[in-house]
């Protein structure tokens, strides 16, 4: 009787959906499985040349910058101010009173990255949320951030330990980052739910160093 009121439901549930299709679609809506590469900045690190050819102002996130650049974008501007208020520390680029790009880093003690929520539990410094305006891209503001971030770390704990993680085929990310100093860590995928109003993330894997090393070498 259980399973045949189940079968009954799973009908009516195709029916209403029209195929099979339409159903595989929802349930990718809502659970996805994310895989990110995960890089490590090595205890011997040494802070690269900066040109100084950009004439943008480049600053440390404050509560009173954010609130000039982003008073029209509530959503940025919420958020932002919440990272600041739990510790975090972000990088901002910006031209008179229009940011141009931004990146931020999770701290020993602070919120976790949105998409790695986990990361909150490793106290360790973790540089996520990164964007550079489209028509300001391929300027070196990414690779600027994450150095003058790297730095911040440094300051702070000399002996901390330093991530950044990229989808797996944003090879313009992967370059600037590996050219900052970063070394490849791993791979990490996560399992996410999405229904309106929740979300749920979880850590699938972590796979950790020579093997994954290897295998990245043969992709």
């Amino acid at each position: 009787m259980f399973c045949f009121l189940h079968l009954c439901l799973l009908i009516l549930f195709i029916e209403e959906t029209n195929s099979v299709e339409k159903i595989l679609n929802k349930i990718k809506r809502v659970i996805q499985i994310n895989r990110y590469m995960v890089f490590r900045l090595p205890s011997s690190w040494e802070v690269p040349l900066l040109s100084d050819f950009n004439l943008l102002k480049c600053e440390e996130a404050s509560p009173e910058l954010i609130k000039m650049l982003f008073e029209d974008d509530s959503g940025r501007l919420e958020l932002f101010l919440k990272f600041i208020k739990s510790g975090m520390k972000g990088i901002i680029h910006y031209d008179g009173d229009k940011w141009v790009s931004y990146a931020w880093m999770s701290c020993p003690g602070t919120l976790g990255p949105n998409h790695l929520p986990f990361v909150k539990r490793l106290k360790v410094y973790w540089i996520h949320y990164c964007r550079t305006r489209e028509e300001f891209q391929s300027q070196g503001l990414y690779k600027r951030s994450l150095i003058k971030l790297c730095e911040i770390a440094r300051k702070i704990d000399p002996l901390g330990e330093v991530y950044i993680d990229t989808e797996t085929d944003n090879f313009p990310s992967i370059r600037a980052i590996q050219r900052v100093g970063f070394q490849l860590d791993g791979f990490i995928e996560t399992l996410s739910i999405n229904v309106p109003k929740f979300r749920f993330i979880i850590l699938k894997n972590w796979s950790r160093g020579k093997e994954i090393e290897e295998g990245a070498e043969k992709q």
